[in-house]
């Protein structure tokens, strides 16, 4: 089934909705159950060709932010969980790379299924400038110089 999945987001062109509504095929079931979100961060798990994709990807200079204030509900493997650990705070994608040792890409591809089971979103950095810049820019602009109350006679 996973592989099903995953030819759906190899796809160039197109859509799908996952519909929980539809007759379940009880000759072909095996049993097990799960939740759509498992099944899209599954697929996107084993999907090996990221071309049709790239375009998609977060932006690696943006942050990623958590969209749930609790521990996912879902089964995270390692990386993901580590990538969910940084959205605390606001971390690049390239400094999250950096410190996990990884390929901006890889992040990336990671930060996406997250983004696409709608744990974490995409952020722009606003770099703030801090008050004291402010104030330092203020007292620079406000010096004035006074002549020299020596004077110098030339004769």
């Amino acid at each position: 089934m996973l592989n099903q999945v995953c030819k759906l987001f190899e796809l160039q062109d197109g859509s799908f909705q996952f519909d929980p509504r539809t007759p379940i095929p009880t000759s072909t079931m095996t049993g097990l159950t799960t939740i759509p979100k498992e099944v899209r961060l599954k697929g996107l798990r084993v999907l090996r060709n990221w071309k049709m994709l790239e375009d998609k990807l977060p932006d690696p200079t943006c942050a990623l932010i958590n969209t749930i204030h609790s521990k996912p509900q879902l089964s995270l493997n390692q990386i993901e969980q580590q990538i969910w650990e940084f959205t605390k705070s606001t971390v690049s994608i390239i400094a999250i790379a950096e410190q996990l040792g990884a390929p901006v890409e890889k992040i990336q591809q990671v930060a996406f299924r997250l983004i696409v089971v709608g744990l974490v979103e995409e952020v722009s950095i606003i770099l703030e400038v801090p008050d004291e810049l402010y104030e330092l820019e203020s007292t620079m602009i406000d010096i004035k110089f006074e002549p020299s109350k020596q004077e110098n006679t030339v004769s």
